[in-house]
């Protein structure tokens, strides 16, 4: 399918295809449905719609306009990564093919450690930093191929196909490592999460939600740990 970028010139309308393309974008981040209706409209009844030369610029901003759907659909806005409606369409899909090739995983929780206290302190721009940066160590951490998402707020999972646990463990050492890099390089609020991973083997096949389920209560066994910590200094330092 041709895109605007592929499709040959035509007087007068390429630019304006182009801007159609862009408020629909705006309109569809927006979710104002009368504006969508519109702009559609206005693209469809366009006075050259006859001529076989504004059809490919009628395809290329509707192939934009659906991808612009899709990624609104499965992508988090803030950090790049999977939302969780995403992560679950993917994680779900890759599960069913390890279990077809009798190979296991690692599914992974992390949570941003005082996100709500750097909220409510330093703003919520500090803490949408965090998110990011949270985001860019999953990525400097695992593989392209694993299914990374954020499942809302200050939880992040990721599913690692064909590891062991005794990767999971490599892989924990290497987000702490990300996370001390990044530290390194901030000037208000530092990183901390807490992480917590279960393994995946086709010989007990637990579904997805299952799965999240207990890397959740690992995970959480592992910020309780440091909420006990007695020391207030300890306590706070960031760490995964």
């Amino acid at each position: 399918m041709a895109t605007l970028a592929q499709a040959a010139p035509l007087s007068g309308a390429g630019p304006r295809a182009t801007a159609i393309s862009r408020k629909l974008r705006a309109a569809a981040m927006q979710g104002n449905q009368s504006r969508i209706k519109l702009l559609l409209t206005t693209l469809l009844e366009h006075p050259a719609r006859r001529s076989d030369e504004w059809l490919p610029y009628q395809l290329g901003v509707l192939e934009e306009f659906s991808m612009t759907l899709h990624t609104l659909a499965f992508v988090d806005e803030l950090t790049g990564l999977f939302n969780r409606r995403g992560f679950m369409r993917s994680a779900t899909r890759q599960l069913a093919q390890l279990r077809a090739c009798g190979h296991r995983a690692l599914l992974f929780y992390a949570d941003v450690d005082n996100l709500k206290q750097t909220n409510d302190t330093l703003g919520h721009q500090a803490g949408d930093a965090l998110l990011r940066e949270t985001a860019a160590v999953l990525r400097g951490s695992f593989r392209a191929c694993d299914a990374m998402g954020r499942l809302g707020g200050d939880e992040f999972a990721v599913l690692a196909a064909d590891q062991s646990p005794e990767d999971g463990t490599l892989i924990i050492e290497r987000v702490a490592e990300a996370v001390a890099a990044c530290n390194g390089a901030r000037q208000d609020a530092p990183l901390s999460l807490s992480v917590g991973y279960v393994q995946y083997a086709p010989t007990d096949p637990r579904p997805l939600a299952e799965l999240l389920r207990a890397a959740d209560s690992v995970m959480y066994g592992r910020k309780l740990s440091k909420l006990l910590v007695m020391d207030p200094e300890l306590r706070c330092r960031p760490t995964v």
